[in-house]
């Protein structure tokens, strides 16, 4: 059943980031796939036939962009920050983990 395999991933989700085996890699596709998921589902619904003169909805989807734009340029930041400081962060105790949180 859907909710043997909810409980079975959830645990293993668990014994992932506690155990620190794959926390980092787990941290990277949170911040990384569904934003980057996102990202292209708000740029192709730019593409095609859009009606401009829909002020509304156009204003909609330029906060969209800008917002997920802006997401990416903190996420920028962030990386070449850690990749820098990677040699010092990786000594604090349950830094994958709080980084997932």
């Amino acid at each position: 059943p859907k909710s043997y395999f909810a409980g079975a991933s959830l645990l293993l989700f668990f014994l992932m980031v506690f155990s620190g085996f794959g926390t980092r890699l787990l941290s990277t596709v949170i911040g990384f796939a569904y934003p980057s998921y996102k990202s292209f589902k708000v740029l192709s619904s730019l593409a095609g036939d859009v009606d401009w003169s829909d002020t509304e909805a156009t204003k909609l989807r330029i906060d969209a962009v800008q917002t997920w734009l802006m997401y990416w340029v903190c996420y920028s930041c962030f990386n070449l920050v850690e990749w820098f400081s990677d040699s010092l962060l990786y000594w604090l105790p349950f830094y994958w983990p709080g980084k997932l949180c």
